[in-house]
C-alpha cells in the first residue's frame, strides 16, 4: 500500500513540475523537486524529465544538466528522451561541447540514439559556427544509423553557411535531395547565401 502511495505522490510532484515547465516557472519546479526527498517521495525519471525540461525552458541549461548528472547517479534508467530534453537544454544555452558529450552519455549507456538528441548537438554547433563538429555528429548518425531529417540538415546547411564553407553547404544540399528530404526555408535561404 505504501509503495503505490509512494508511487502516486512522485506522479502528483511530476505533473506539479512539469505544469510549472508549461509555464517557465523553472524556480518552482526546483523548489518542488527539492521538497521530494523530505517528503519521502523518490523521484522517477518522470520528475527528473520534468525539472530538465523546466530549466531548459527557463534558459538555465548548466542547472538542467545538474538535474541530469544527479538522474545519471541515481538507480534509474537513462532514456532517451531524457537525454533529448537535456541537449535540447544545450542548444538553447549555445553549449554545443555539452549536448555532443550527452550523445556520448548515449553511446556509453546503450541508450538507442535519436535525431532529435543529434539535431540538438548539431544546432547547438551551428550557433558557435563548429562546422567540423557539425560534420562529425553526421558522420555518428551514419554510422549509428540514425535517420536525419530535414531540421538536421537545415542545421548542418546553416552551420557551413556561417563558417563561409560554401562547398560543404553545396554538398549537404545535394545529400539532401539525394535522400528526399524536402528543402525547408532555412536549408535553402543557407545554401543561397553561402554562395554569396
Amino acid at each position: 500500500m505504501g509503495h503505490s502511495r509512494g508511487k502516486s505522490d512522485s506522479t502528483a510532484n511530476s505533473a506539479t513540475i512539469r505544469s510549472c515547465a508549461k509555464v517557465g516557472e523553472w524556480e518552482k519546479a526546483s523548489q518542488f523537486f527539492s521538497m521530494m526527498p523530505a517528503s519521502k517521495v523518490q523521484a522517477d525519471s518522470f520528475a527528473f524529465s520534468a525539472a530538465i525540461s523546466a530549466h531548459a525552458r527557463g534558459g538555465e541549461w548548466y542547472r538542467a544538466l545538474c538535474f541530469f548528472g544527479v538522474m545519471l547517479h541515481s538507480k534509474l534508467e537513462l532514456a532517451a528522451v531524457l537525454v533529448s530534453v537535456a541537449s535540447s537544454a544545450c542548444r538553447k544555452g549555445g553549449a554545443w561541447e555539452k549536448a555532443s558529450r550527452l550523445l556520448g552519455v548515449m553511446f556509453q549507456n546503450k541508450v538507442e540514439s535519436n535525431t532529435i538528441t543529434f539535431s540538438n548537438a548539431v544546432s547547438a554547433c551551428e550557433k558557435h559556427g563548429e562546422w567540423g563538429k557539425s560534420l562529425g555528429l553526421l558522420t555518428a548518425m551514419v554510422q549509428r544509423k540514425v535517420v536525419s531529417d530535414t531540421i538536421l540538415y537545415s542545421a548542418l546547411v546553416s552551420t557551413c553557411e556561417k563558417a563561409a564553407q560554401w562547398e560543404m553547404a553545396m554538398q549537404l544540399s545535394s545529400m539532401m535531395t539525394q535522400r528526399g528530404l524536402q528543402f525547408g526555408t532555412i536549408a535553402l535561404s543557407a545554401a543561397i547565401s553561402a554562395c554569396e
